[in-house]
């Protein structure tokens, strides 16, 4: 909805290259960040498969996404000329791709893409997908553990160094009050601000290296 907030990889807006993908946007047949690119092939652990029955196991994983409200349309290689179908298939490795275009707007989409993504699970067939949305998607599920990973071992170090300087676990801990008092207030109006603007997901660690930062510098 509208009134939920979200963090995000980040985006820049007003680049070249930004405005070059909204001209190229505009070409026939051009794939844009709404385009989900699936690929689809056998898996290994399966039975050899024909890419006939690749193509037939995809129009079976693809037909329920048809009339999914979050799925703009689909562009599958089945019921093509014969110059596309080539183009989105690959007969040696019994390999086809499909260009899945989201509806609504990027944010929308991209909060969309866990639900179909696991829609297009198959015991029979690989399915990986590409394109702007995956990559996005991928890239804040990446940030967030790494970040918080991050958080989680530089945080004791700090609070072993403090008892080293201060020499004492109750002065060691007052700056460390202080910081979270300050990092649980920066993060709370990064959350609010989040309804409002897209906020990077590394904004919270932000606020966690000056929050505590200051306070400890301070102290």
């Amino acid at each position: 909805s509208a009134s939920r907030g979200s963090l995000t990889s980040g985006k820049i807006e007003g680049l070249e290259s930004g405005r070059a993908q909204a001209l190229a946007a505009g070409m026939p047949g051009q794939v844009g960040e709404m385009s989900v690119i699936a690929i689809f092939r056998p898996k290994v652990t399966a039975a050899p498969m024909s890419l006939g029955e690749v193509q037939a196991e995809m129009g079976r994983i693809l037909a329920p996404l048809q009339d999914d409200a979050r799925v703009k349309s689909i562009l599958a290689p089945t019921g093509q000329i014969p110059a596309l179908q080539q183009r989105m298939t690959n007969a040696q490795k019994s390999s086809a791709f499909a260009i899945i275009d989201l509806a609504g707007d990027f944010e929308v989409a991209t909060r969309a893409y866990p639900a179909i993504l696991a829609q297009l699970e198959s015991p029979n067939l690989e399915v990986s997908c590409t394109g702007q949305i995956p990559f996005m998607h991928d890239l804040d599920r990446t940030l967030e553990h790494d970040l918080l990973r991050a958080e989680l071992v530089s945080l004791p170090i700090a609070i072993v160094v403090l008892l080293l300087v201060f020499g004492g676990l109750v002065a060691a801990l007052i700056p460390v009050a202080v910081g979270s008092l300050a990092v649980a207030g920066g993060i709370a109006i990064v959350m609010l601000l989040s309804h409002i603007t897209p906020m990077a997901v590394y904004t919270i660690n932000l606020c966690s290296l000056i929050g505590l930062g200051v306070a400890i510098d301070y102290s």
